[in-house]
Formats: structure tokens, C-alpha cells, sequence
């Protein structure tokens, strides 16, 4: 117990619960371990089990797609068709996922193995996908060409019938007979694919073709050699095209039984492995992770069970190590609470917080001791105090009465002084309230110059407008006096164009006159002549007509020109007084040009005038800002004054309060 009397309480403490903490660590150790491999074994578990998953649905999508598929080879439906395509191209995906799962080699060998599985059997249905449409596409010409064939024997068969040809009847009769097993051996073919049903078939057809050609001999009418013929190349086509059905049935049921039916069952099984491997994983790692947990829960409470009883015995030896000598301190601290100065302070020697709490009540008992020797000593020096206290108090109530009758005095010269500082201020307020008077009016004057001098130079800037408007206008007028000249000079020239037009027209009704008298002496030579002269009369009345209407025409062609002449003359008439108003025009524009430059002119001036008045207002202003900063000087200073006053005055107060306080304190000491 020696040794932990002298260990601090917070060693002590620190120590017990290291120990306590040293079997925390262990148990979350412990615990950190086992939760990392249960995490792990989750893990490992979970991608197990996603391995399962992605087996089982890779096996129902290969089961679909087998269903699918026979779906297909047993209806030949598009729709299972493009089924299973899409059926395997999520199954690749769902493969390249199983890779990523299986990382073991022997399971991922076992999907790779698997992929390379269902390639071939895509690759296999793709080839059964071409021969099924190549099958199809020749069924369907046998369905066609099965008509026409049949068509074509029951044509021969009736005509020969009707026309009494009854052995041309018997040939088409036997080779439809031998054609129509021929068409059923081929649909059992279709419909079962057996080689036995094949060569029926080419029997059957073998001796419809003989009997085709022995009725194609015994035929003579050009109509039933024709159908007999038609049926001989149709049956040629129908041999070639049952071939195809067969070699394409053929080669697609080797494709089935080789491939699909080999390919399929393999892939099951070796998903059936993977499933298998999957499983057993799962099982051992079951029983693995439960033992794991089985063992850190033992190793947890053990631990658990060391830290709590460690905890135990710590709390034990501490709480006895340092309760029992508290209870021994708190009794001396009573004693000497209760003035017993010679009780024994416990524990000096201990090397703990409790040790030092004894070294401070031993101090605090000397200080104790020490305090009642103080206490005797200011007893007597009390009656030393109070005498001095009654000298202090006479001499505090002279210095009163001498400072409370300078403070007087100074307090009155201070009330005198604010009063002349209050004159000066409102004498300077007054001044300033007058300058601002003074300087508003100058402004208002300032502000009515500058309006009248920017009204007159507006007027001015119109006035120069206004002449040069009228500058144009006497311009434009002088063009229009241009242009009607030269208009008057075209009208002229088409008044002389009309003159000359009218003379031609009167040149031409002296030529219609004149072939008017030859016709008429024509004519009168035509009557001379008698009989043979009676072409020559209607040429000569034809012209004469001609001429008469030539006439008529110059006539309206002269009465137009005469009207065209008096337009014309009107029209020059119209352009020459036009000519004289444009000229007064112009006359007018200029005078009023003159006029406008002369209301410029004394404009300007105006505007000259009042811009000088404008800066003399501006000086008065100035001036006047002059004296209303002078007087705002002067009240700043009166203000000044003022605020001196006052200071002095509340100085002074202070004073007085300061003194009074000084001498209360001096009468309470």
C-alpha cells in the first residue's frame, strides 16, 4: 500500500483502466476478426449465390430456346424463329457474366467450354433457319406448279372427251392418275421426311412423265398438244423442285440430330455442374463461417469476463485507497473550522493529490494562527485611526469654504462669456440667412438669362434653317424654270413633227385623188373593151375602192394631227406661264432669303447680349457665395466661442463635483 500512496490518483486510475482497455482491444480484435470473415464468407457467400442464380436462369433460357426451336422445326413459325435469336443473344450475355462469376479454372474452363457450345448450336440453327426457307420456297413452287400441272391434264382430258378421242382421254386420265399420287407422296414427304416416301414419289412421277409422252404421241388436235406439252415442262420443273425439298429436309435433319439434339443436352449438363459446385461452395462455406462465429463468440467472453473482473478489483483498491484518508482530512479540516489551532494534519508524508491536500491544510492552519496575531495587532492601531480621521475632518471643511467661492466666481465669468458667444451666432445666422437670400435671386436671375440666351439661340439655329430651306427652295425653283423650258422646246418640236405629219398626210390624199381618177379612167377603158375587158374593171374598182379608203383614213389621220397641234399650242402655252410663276417663285424665295438673314443677324446679337448679362449674374453669384461663406465662418467661430463657454462652464461643474466628492471621502476617511 506504500507504493500506491505515492502514485498520483490519476496514475492509479489511468493504470486500472489500461487494463481495462487492454481486454477491449482484445475483444474488439477478436470481434474485428471474426465480423472480417464473416464479411468475407458474405461475400464469398453472395457471389455463390449469384453464381447459382446466373446458372439457373442460364438453364431456363437454354430450355427455352430448345422449345423454341423444336417450336420452330415442327410449324416453321418467324416468330419462334426471331425468339430464339433474341433467346441467344441474351444467353451470350448471360455467359460472359458466368465468367466473370466462375473465376475458379476448372468452372470457368467449364463456361468457356459452354459458350463455345452454344455458338455452334446458334450457328447450327442459323443454317437449319436457311434451309427450312429454302424448303419452304420450293414447297410452295410444288403447291403452284401441282395446280397448273392438274390444270393442264383435266384440259386435254375434256377436250379429248368431248371430241370422241377416247384413247387421248385414257393417257391424260392415267397420267393425272399417276401425277396425283405423285402430289401425295410429296405432301408425306412434307409432312414426315422419310427416304421410303422420296422414291414413291420419283416412281409415281417416272410414270407420269411415260404417260405424258405416250399421250403427247397419240395427240394430234394443235390445242391438246399444247396442254400435253405444258404438262411435260411442268413436271420437269416439280421433279427439280422436290429435289430441293428433299436435299433441304436432308441436310436440316442432319443439322437437328447432330447438332441441336447433341449440343443441347451438353449444355444442360455442364450447367448442372456448375450448379453442383455452386452448391457444395455454399455448404462448406456454411459450416465454415458457423464455426469461425462459434469461436470468436468463446474468445469475446472470455475477454469480456477478465475486463469486468479486472475492472472490479481496481475500483476496490482505489476507492478504499483514497476514501478512507479524505474522511480523515475532512475531520482535522472541521477542528481547525472550529478554532482548534492544535489538532495534527494526517497524510503529510503521502505522495498523492492527498498528500498535497495535507500540505495545504498545514498551510492553512499556520495562516490561521497568523491571522489571529493580526487581529490583536489592529485592535490597537484603531484608536490611532480615529484621531487622525478628526484632524483630516477640520482641515476638509476650509479647503471647502475657499474652493466653493473660486469655483463661484469662475462660474460667472463663464454664463457672461456664453452669452456674447449666443449674440455672435445668431448675428452671423442672420447674415448668412440674407446672403442666401441674395445668392437664390442671383441664381433665379442666372437661371431666367441662360434660358432667354438659349431661347435666342434656338431662334437663331431656326432662323439659319429658314434660309436655308429657302436657299433650296429658290434652287429647286430655278430647276423648275430649267425644266419648263426644255419642256416647252419638246412641245414645240411636236407641234413642228405635227405640221410636218399633217403635210405627208396631205401628199398622201393628193395619191388616193389621183389613183382614184386612174381607176375611173381604167374603168372606162374596161367598158370599151367589152368582154375582155371585164378582169381589168374589177381590178380597177378594187383599186378605186382601195383609194376611196385611203382617203377616208388621211381625213381621220388629218382631224387627230389638228387636235394634236391644239394640245400642243395649249401645252406650250400651259409650260411658258408656268416658266413666269416659277420665275416669280424664285424672285420671292430670294427676297425672303435677304429678310431671314437680316433676322439672323440681329439675333445673334440678341443672343450675344444676353449671354453677357448671363456672366455678370454669374460674378453677382459668386460674390454673394463669398459673403455666405464669410458669415458661415463667422458662425462657426461664434459656435466656437460657444462651445468654449459651455466647456467651461461644465469644466467648472466638474470642478465643483470633484472637489465636493474629494472632501466627502476625506470626511469618511
Amino acid at each position: 500500500m506504500s507504493l500506491l500512496n505515492h502514485l498520483r490518483v490519476g496514475t492509479k486510475i489511468t493504470a486500472a483502466n489500461a487494463g481495462v482497455l487492454l481486454f477491449l482491444i482484445a475483444i474488439g480484435g477478436v470481434g474485428v476478426h471474426a465480423l472480417t470473415d464473416a464479411r468475407d464468407g458474405f461475400a464469398t457467400y453472395q457471389t455463390l449465390a449469384r453464381q447459382t442464380a446466373e446458372v439457373g436462369r442460364i438453364q431456363a433460357t437454354m430450355l427455352e430456346v430448345q422449345l423454341q426451336a423444336k417450336t420452330f422445326l415442327l410449324t416453321g413459325s418467324e416468330e419462334a424463329a426471331h425468339t430464339v435469336g433474341t433467346l441467344a443473344t441474351d444467353l451470350d450475355q448471360r455467359i460472359d457474366g458466368a465468367k466473370a462469376l466462375f473465376t475458379e479454372p476448372a468452372l470457368n474452363r467449364t463456361v468457356t467450354q459452354m459458350d463455345e457450345e452454344l455458338t455452334r448450336y446458334r450457328d447450327a440453327f442459323t443454317r437449319i433457319m436457311e434451309f427450312q426457307a429454302t424448303r419452304n420456297e420450293a414447297s410452295a413452287e410444288l403447291l403452284d406448279l401441282g395446280a397448273k400441272m392438274e390444270k393442264a391434264l383435266i384440259a386435254v382430258m375434256d377436250s379429248a372427251y368431248g371430241d370422241g378421242d377416247t384413247e387421248a382421254a385414257y393417257q391424260a386420265g392415267m397420267a393425272a392418275r399417276h401425277f396425283l399420287a405423285a402430289r401425295n407422296h410429296a405432301n408425306r414427304f412434307l409432312t414426315a421426311g422419310s427416304a421410303e416416301t422420296a422414291d414413291a414419289f420419283r416412281k409415281e412421277l417416272q410414270s407420269a412423265r411415260e404417260r405424258g409422252n405416250a399421250m403427247l404421241a397419240k395427240l394430234t388436235e394443235l390445242e391438246r398438244r399444247r396442254g400435253a406439252s405444258s404438262f411435260l415442262a411442268y413436271q420437269r420443273v416439280f421433279a427439280t423442285q422436290f429435289e430441293k425439298v428433299v436435299v433441304a429436309t436432308t441436310q436440316r435433319d442432319e443439322l437437328v440430330s447432330q447438332v441441336l439434339e447433341t449440343l443441347g443436352p451438353t449444355v444442360n449438363a455442364r450447367v448442372e455442374q456448375l450448379r453442383d459446385a455452386s452448391v457444395r461452395q455454399q455448404a462448406a462455406l456454411g459450416t465454415t463461417a458457423t464455426a469461425n462465429i462459434d469461436d470468436a463468440r468463446t474468445m469475446t467472453t472470455a475477454a469480456a469476463a477478465a475486463a469486468v473482473l479486472l475492472g472490479l478489483i481496481s475500483a476496490l483498491l482505489i476507492g478504499r485507497g483514497l476514501s478512507r484518508p479524505i474522511v480523515s482530512m475532512t475531520s482535522t479540516m472541521t477542528r481547525l473550522a472550529g478554532g482548534d489551532r492544535r489538532v495534527d494534519v494526517p497524510g503529510l508524508d503521502r505522495g498523492d493529490e492527498i498528500g498535497g491536500m495535507a500540505k495545504a491544510v498545514e498551510v492553512f492552519k499556520h495562516s490561521l494562527i497568523e491571522a489571529d496575531r493580526l487581529a490583536a495587532e489592529q485592535a490597537s492601531e484603531h484608536e490611532a485611526r480615529r484621531e487622525r480621521s478628526e484632524r483630516i475632518d477640520s482641515l476638509t471643511r476650509d479647503f471647502d469654504r475657499m474652493v466653493m467661492e473660486v469655483l463661484s466666481r469662475v462660474s460667472a465669468a463663464a454664463t457672461q462669456l456664453n452669452s456674447t458667444a449666443q449674440g455672435m451666432s445668431a448675428t452671423a445666422e442672420q447674415t448668412t440667412r440674407q446672403a442666401s437670400a441674395v445668392a437664390t435671386a442671383s441664381t433665379q436671375a442666372t437661371a431666367n438669362v441662360e434660358t432667354v440666351a438659349a431661347a435666342a439661340e434656338e431662334l437663331s439655329s431656326s432662323i439659319q434653317e429658314i434660309s436655308r430651306q429657302v436657299a433650296q427652295s429658290n434652287g429647286i425653283a430655278g430647276q423648275a424654270v430649267s425644266t419648263a423650258e426644255r419642256t416647252d422646246a419638246t412641245v414645240r418640236g411636236l407641234v413642228d413633227a405635227a405640221q410636218r405629219i399633217g403635210e405627208v398626210v396631205q401628199l398622201i390624199n393628193d395619191i388616193a385623188s389621183q389613183t382614184n381618177l386612174l381607176a375611173l379612167n381604167a374603168t372606162i377603158e374596161a367598158a370599151r373593151a367589152g368582154e375582155a375587158g371585164k378582169g381589168f374593171a374589177v381590178v380597177a374598182s378594187e383599186v378605186k375602192s382601195l383609194a376611196n379608203q385611203t382617203a377616208k383614213a388621211t381625213e381621220d389621220i388629218s382631224g387627230q394631227i389638228a387636235g394634236i397641234q391644239q394640245v400642243s399650242r395649249e401645252a406650250a402655252a400651259a409650260i411658258a406661264e408656268i416658266g413666269r410663276v416659277i420665275g416669280e417663285i424664285s424672285h420671292i424665295s430670294t427676297t425672303i432669303a435677304a429678310a431671314v438673314e437680316e433676322q439672323g443677324a440681329a439675333t445673334r446679337e440678341i443672343s450675344r447680349n444676353v449671354q453677357q448679362a448671363a456672366r455678370g449674374t454669374q460674378e453677382v453669384s459668386g460674390n454673394i457665395a463669398g459673403v455666405t461663406q464669410a458669415a458661415e465662418a463667422t458662425g462657426d467661430a461664434s459656435r466656437q466661442v460657444l462651445d468654449a463657454a459651455d466647456g467651461l462652464t461644465g469644466e467648472a461643474e466638474d470642478l465643483r463635483g470633484f472637489v465636493s466628492r474629494f472632501l466627502t471621502d476625506m470626511r469618511a476617511a
